[in-house]
């Protein structure tokens, strides 16, 4: 994966290039949070079960790489 700064920076734009990786970059930043709002809800409902349960929370076995 490319690093943030080979993605989105560019020497010397011209206002097209410029505009197109603003749409990138807020596309990407889209992304990003969609995927964070889902797996924070998936974190509140294995908290809520653990502590139910009254188990420790390990998020490593939750959430494989």
């Amino acid at each position: 994966m490319a690093s943030f700064e080979e993605q989105f920076y560019l020497e010397d734009p011209t206002r097209l290039q410029a505009l197109w990786r603003d749409v990138k970059l807020l596309w990407w930043l889209a992304v990003r949070a969609l995927m964070w709002m889902s797996k924070g809800v998936l974190v509140r409902r294995v908290y809520r079960k653990a502590q139910v349960s009254g188990e420790p929370l390990l998020l490593e076995d939750q959430f494989p790489d």
